[in-house]
């Protein structure tokens, strides 16, 4: 019982110290953070996001009349639509910001544990959601625009943009999170 007192004091005296001094602060979020992001990075490392949006990119495109193949050359999953071979790749599944996300949800020190379990389910949601209408939009101006305007878009417009809106949630998820236990 003493040394359980003694560790809990340790962790509320530490706990007290990171809220209160800045640079603790940000050091615990920094660690946690790190150590946040390697865990979900591995943890989802083995996901194949690619075949999953394969596949369902190509159900919403058939069901629009549009029709395609999915197909694997060993590396990752594709469409084959007409003359058209569309990749898509593991980098596109945006697994990777997902878990840089999902790790700053997790990191913030001042968000109660049950707004963090909402952020990580919403974020969910909205990550996918976002890039598979990224993957669609992709697919449709890659069908009707000049492909250099499309590689400008896929490189700049579409990573900032995704990057932008994903930045906005995480500052509206903790507006909203910080003002409900007040």
């Amino acid at each position: 019982m003493i040394i359980l007192n003694k560790r809990s004091s340790f962790f509320e005296n530490l706990n007290l110290k990171i809220k209160s001094d800045k640079k603790y602060h940000f050091g615990a979020f920094l660690i946690l953070f790190l150590l946040l992001l390697l865990c979900f990075w591995l943890i989802t490392k083995p996901i194949n996001l690619s075949y999953s949006y394969s596949a369902l990119t190509s159900k919403i495109l058939l069901n629009n009349g549009i029709e395609n193949n999915i197909f694997y050359n060993g590396l990752n999953y594709g469409l084959q639509i007409n003359d058209m071979t569309i990749n898509i790749l593991d980098v596109c599944t945006g697994l990777f910001e997902l878990c840089v996300f999902l790790a700053l949800i997790f990191a913030n020190l001042i968000i109660k544990f049950k707004y963090k379990i909402y952020g990580f389910f919403i974020l969910i949601f909205l990550f996918l959601f976002f890039n598979l209408i990224r993957i669609l939009t992709m697919i449709w101006l890659l069908s009707n625009v000049n492909i250099y305007l499309v590689n400008i878009l896929h490189t700049i417009l579409f990573k900032i943009g995704f990057f932008l809106l994903f930045i906005l949630f995480y500052y509206i998820w903790m507006l909203l999170s910080e003002n409900r236990d007040k």
